[in-house]
């Protein structure tokens, strides 16, 4: 699994397109992964939400968490979120720029959490679903993948939400809510995204929110319908997040005020 895609549709953070479905296919890597810097995060600000963090101190150590926010909870991924997965992941419009089409029956969805689980005991991801705290349904799905403890790096990917959550609070604060533990609480010293080269609304959006654009990772990855895709590279440092995290802090209040 996993290409890590950003923003599916209307590209905006975390709406969905990320994913590719097929390990092994060389999609990890940015190239000149990592800056081994320690970032201030000014940890503990409440904005990062509350996270229930038992004993997770670094990027070699990370193991299953939940992740407060106002509106979304990100529970650690387990087979018995299957059904619950495949009910959102069934929607075509989902899968518009990744390598493996829509989940076709809960045995499928099921074959998809398992592999995640996978990763994880390997220690080279850790999947969540996105539960609404409000009525306990779930709309999505994210992870932390490609995990290099040695370069202090990790990409965020394989995102995927309804369609009814593209664009709204509970999709920009599930991606927050990741950002800040992978920068506050495990001490990340890069964060990084890709995104089809195709997908500029994607690209904007990133870039809206004050990501910095790496560069483009050419003829990268081969996608649906035999494409070979190229790949936008994006990342956060520590040292650029406090200001990011007030951009986004502010573009939810606007959100939530319905602006």
């Amino acid at each position: 699994m996993a290409s890590g895609e950003w923003a599916v549709g209307n590209g905006e953070w975390g709406s969905g397109e990320r994913g590719s479905g097929e390990r092994g296919s060389g999609e990890r890597g940015s190239g000149e992964r990592g800056s081994g810097e320690r970032g201030s995060g000014e940890r503990g600000n409440s904005e990062r939400g509350n996270s229930e963090v038992a004993g997770v101190a670094s990027l070699a150590h990370v193991r299953p968490v939940t992740l407060q926010g106002r509106v979304v909870v990100l529970e650690p991924m387990a087979e018995h979120h299957a059904a619950e997965l495949f009910a959102i992941g069934r929607e075509e419009q989902i899968w518009t720029y990744m390598a493996r089409g829509p989940l076709t029956s809960g045995a499928d969805a099921l074959e998809l959490v398992r592999a995640a689980l996978r990763e994880q005991a390997h220690g080279r991801e850790l999947p969540f679903v996105i539960r609404l705290r409000s009525t306990g349904m779930l709309v999505g799905s994210s992870r932390f993948l490609d995990i290099q403890p040695r370069h202090n790096s990790v990409e965020i990917g394989w995102t995927f939400l309804h369609p009814a959550r593209w664009a709204t609070f509970a999709a920009v604060e599930a991606e927050y809510l990741l950002v800040a533990h992978a920068l506050e609480v495990l001490g990340a010293g890069r964060v990084w995204f890709k995104t089809d080269g195709r997908n500029l609304r994607a690209q904007r959006a990133l870039e809206r929110w004050g990501v910095v654009r790496e560069g483009v990772l050419r003829r990268h990855l081969r996608v649906r319908d035999g494409v070979i895709r190229d790949s936008v590279i994006y990342s956060i440092l520590p040292e650029e997040w406090p200001a990011l995290r007030r951009q986004v802090a502010a573009a939810l209040i606007a959100l939530e005020a319905g602006g």
